[in-house]
């Protein structure tokens, strides 16, 4: 049976390439893009082709996967197939997107007409309906159960990942939160215990960006300044616009440095020294914007309190990558915009003084790692 269905294969749905792909396109999208021809084309789907057939997964069979059910040949037993595919999915995943990178990287196929068409549409979409076949329950319940520990905390659910901006996560009372800080030990108890049941967990809290590590020593720095937390509130409820660019700028640079990692040969210390040093100037810049917003809840204590949190999210590598600028950072008392005449100009209080010098601290140490890395600095 398994022969009577290669040979179907060989005769149906491997005509040429370029069928395929289309067809691809067709039961996932609806589209009618072609896929880049010719040699590239070949390339490509001899490639998918290989990664599937060497992990001894019938390609036609896969195709039966990634259509729902509309197009390939099903298997004769899919619980066995399930487990078999589902079991190698990483292994083929790097497989497919190592042949790619091989692929992109040569001169005929780089500027190929469609082929970051292909890439950023079609491939992706084939692997997500893979991702989705071989996903566990949990990563469709998860997000669920942890706000119903909310509820089973005696806390109000809304308060798990707020959509709004203004960082009111313990509530905008005085006794919500004092509520929400006794049982704290709890919810994230809760929270944990359905993390650590489901084996889809990192995959649904990287999408919820949720570290409950982070989270629980987040919420006991709160709750140590519950009476600072709510008086911040207003001050922390609108961004500013330099505000939303240090955010934006910080999103570039790692996008960036991400980019960076897949044309070059990025070791890991070098990318933990650029991460932390992307880290270290996104709460400069974040916490010199607040202080310069004029709002007198935008005061040194909620300043702090923003640094403390900003602080305790760093990474341990970080830490001992960039110890003296980071210990800077986090020690600096953060001060509010404050107005004093002098020759008739405002002065503001919210940047470090002339003899705290960050940027020629990030500088320095960079200038080390162009020197060690033969790096351009950035």
């Amino acid at each position: 049976m398994a022969a009577n269905k290669m040979a179907a294969f060989q005769h149906s749905v491997v005509l040429t390439a370029l069928s395929v792909v289309a067809f691809l396109a067709a039961i996932l999208h609806g589209s009618t893009v072609s896929p880049p021809g010719g040699e590239c084309e070949g390339q490509f789907m001899q490639g998918l082709f290989t990664c599937f057939t060497d992990h001894n997964v019938p390609f036609n069979t896969f195709l039966w996967v990634v259509s729902n059910g509309t197009g390939g040949i099903s298997p004769d037993n899919e619980t066995v197939f399930k487990e078999q595919m589902c079991g190698i999915e990483d292994e083929v995943v790097q497989c497919v997107l190592g042949s790619l990178h091989a692929l992109v990287d040569t001169p005929h196929c780089h500027d190929a007409d469609g082929m970051e068409r292909l890439l950023t549409v079609q491939i992706r979409a084939i692997f997500e309906e893979y991702d989705a076949y071989c996903a566990h329950a949990c990563r469709h319940t998860l997000e669920d159960d942890m706000k119903q520990c909310y509820s089973d905390s005696g806390l109000d659910p809304t308060l798990f990942m707020p959509s709004t901006k203004d960082g009111a996560i313990l509530g905008t009372t005085e006794s919500s939160v004092a509520d929400f800080c006794n049982n704290t030990d709890a919810l994230v108890d809760c929270m944990r215990t359905k993390r650590d049941a489901c084996p889809e967990a990192p995959y649904v809290l990287k999408r919820l960006g949720l570290d409950l590590d982070i989270f629980s020593r987040g919420l006991q720095i709160l709750c140590r300044e519950q009476d600072v937390y709510l008086s911040s509130l207003e001050c922390f409820e609108a961004q500013t616009r330099q505000v939303e660019k240090c955010l934006e700028d910080n999103r570039l640079t790692l996008m960036r440095l991400l980019s960076r990692t897949k044309t070059e040969n990025v070791s890991q210390d070098s990318f933990i020294n650029e991460f932390c040093l992307a880290r270290v100037q996104y709460i400069r810049c974040d916490l010199s914007s607040w202080a310069a917003k004029p709002h007198e809840a935008c005061d040194t204590p909620a300043l702090a309190l923003k640094r403390d949190l900003h602080c305790s999210q760093i990474p341990q590598a970080c830490s001992q990558t960039l110890a003296g600028p980071i210990d800077k950072v986090c020690t600096y008392n953060w001060a509010s915009v404050t107005l004093s005449t002098t020759g008739g100009k405002s002065m503001q209080s919210g940047e470090p003084p002339s003899s705290y010098t960050p940027r020629r601290e990030f500088v320095s140490v960079l200038a080390v790692m162009v020197l060690v890395f033969s790096w351009n600095a950035i």
